[in-house]
């Protein structure tokens, strides 16, 4: 349909809305953002009045993001420790801070797919922009398929996505996009409702990407995450993956008010372990997004918190130090002081 002036009148106006609505919310929530995320999301917007890559707005989208040449630089906090035998609010206090610390600021962070929950962070700095023929592992789809589809609109990248909890069977969603009705797990098994399992290793060898360079990694789960990570740090099969992305859950979901609670000291130090067993493989984190519709207010220290959050790493076994600028950053405070 050929759009006149009054059709981009009325399209302007929208825009415009939604803008200051998300603007509104990300002040509200203060969600980890910046300006630039802001300057990213408004030709995203604008795209989405007409989702095809000939639009000129989505063009230019694709051209600003991919050719920025900003490097990396990496923080260094220092070693940061957590144990049982610490306080319970220092220990509460510090894996917090441990979630929210970026060890790797992208100069380039583009933010595809939903702007707030559901999207995911990707970093277009050299040497991990997305660029054709790229290669990305989703797993964890239901109803919302705005990311993989982002990644395919914008850089043709060839997409791999995995649910078995949404029954859809085995299909080609585009040219580009094969969607495959597995989970993944620590192990390659079936579960109790049906859900046939693999792990990512299983997964990549089926697919023939054992030795292959896979661009982005990404996985929602629904708290089989922790033990998928410990999986992956253990197998050493991340050795391929530039980029990692994946929501972490501090409690079974759904989370109801039957099963609500506060972590433990020792679950607290089990889940900071697990995730610090990344960086021992290379990975270092370069964003964060908490998720407002876990929001909790803590009984240890009275703080507002999140139980879930979204985490999104690069792997700098890719970097070399031609991409890399270092900065001193202070320590997270710790106590050593037992109850």
């Amino acid at each position: 349909m050929k759009l006149n002036r009054y059709h981009y009148k009325a399209a302007s106006i929208c825009f415009l809305f939604v803008t200051v609505v998300i603007y509104a919310l990300h002040n509200l929530f203060n969600w980890e953002s910046d300006h630039e995320n802001i300057e990213r999301l408004i030709p995203l917007l604008k795209a989405d009045l007409k989702r095809t890559t000939e639009h000129p707005v989505v063009v230019a989208f694709q051209k600003k993001n991919s050719e920025q040449d900003v490097g990396l630089t990496l923080i260094n906090y220092g070693e940061i420790f957590l144990k049982p035998d610490y306080l319970y609010p220092d220990i509460e206090e510090i894996f917090f801070r441990y979630l929210e610390k970026k060890d790797v600021i992208c100069g380039n962070d583009v933010r595809l797919g939903s702007q707030h929950d559901g999207g995911w962070n990707v970093c277009m700095s050299p040497p991990f922009r997305l660029k054709k023929p790229c290669l990305v592992y989703s797993f964890g789809i239901g109803s919302d398929w705005r990311f993989e589809d982002d990644v395919y609109d914008y850089y043709k990248c060839r997409v791999l996505a995995f649910d078995p909890s949404i029954g859809k069977k085995e299909h080609n969603r585009t040219d580009l996009i094969l969607f495959k009705p597995y989970g993944l797990g620590a192990v390659t098994d079936r579960l109790s409702n049906g859900w046939r399992m693999k792990s990512f290793r299983q997964h990549i060898t089926d697919e023939g990407h054992l030795k292959k360079v896979i661009d982005y990694l990404k996985f929602d789960i629904e708290y089989l995450e922790w033990e998928v990570i410990k999986s992956l740090t253990k197998d050493n099969i991340l050795q391929h993956v530039k980029q990692l992305a994946f929501e972490i859950h501090l409690l079974p979901v759904p989370i109801t008010k039957e099963n609500d609670r506060t972590l433990t000291k020792k679950e607290f130090v089990e889940k900071f372990e697990i995730l610090k067993a990344l960086e021992g493989i290379g990975f270092k984190k370069f964003n964060y997004r908490l998720n407002p519709f876990c929001g909790y207010t803590s009984t240890i220290t009275g703080t507002v918190r999140s139980k879930c959050y979204e985490l999104h790493y690069m792997n700098m076994d890719f970097v070399d130090t031609e991409h890399l600028e270092k900065k001193d950053a202070p320590s997270v405070s710790r106590s050593k002081k037992s109850l």
